[in-house]
């Protein structure tokens, strides 16, 4: 088929150029519906040599090919996302602690995906040497601003 498409298309430069070295008149009408017939035979034979259960089965192909690299896109875009989230939440964290005048933290959150249709933070893991009324006011922060409860605060220390 491809074969067949090449030849068509020399085929048509070939012609088209036959055409603008013909010199104006009847001989160039005559090129013209000459060139118009051999165009039109060599699409005929295209066609003519297509197998249209091969055809059918390729475009299947094709189909399934699309839907599995759109379905790859959506993937890859849906890890993406929720990387964002998950950083944007630590950033968002690391900030507020630094304001509290808390600097060795570190924070890892997880998000989720919700029924709402986006990435919720649900967890988040904290480490660094952090006194008890700093944690507890961090604690409450964090589940007032990101919605995260405290049983799903984890703490640890640097070095464990």
């Amino acid at each position: 088929m491809s074969g067949g498409i090449r030849l068509l298309c020399a085929l048509s430069v070939l012609c088209g150029l036959a055409l603008s070295l013909a010199p104006e008149g009847g001989v160039k009408r005559m090129m013209s519906l000459c060139s118009a017939v051999l165009l039109m035979l060599s699409m005929l034979s295209l066609i003519r040599d297509l197998d249209i259960g091969a055809y059918s089965l390729e475009m299947a192909r094709y189909r399934e090919l699309g839907r599995e690299i759109s379905a790859e896109g959506e993937d890859s875009r849906a890890r993406l996302q929720r990387a964002v989230i998950e950083n944007e939440c630590e950033q968002y964290i690391l900030h507020r602690a630094e304001s509290m005048e808390i600097r060795a933290l570190e924070a890892s959150v997880t998000a989720r995906w919700d029924s709402t249709g986006c990435w919720l933070p649900i967890s988040v893991e904290l480490s660094g040497n952090v006194s008890e009324a700093d944690r507890e006011t961090l604690a409450e922060w964090i589940e007032t601003d990101l919605g995260i409860g405290k049983d799903k605060q984890s703490w640890r220390e640097h070095g464990s």
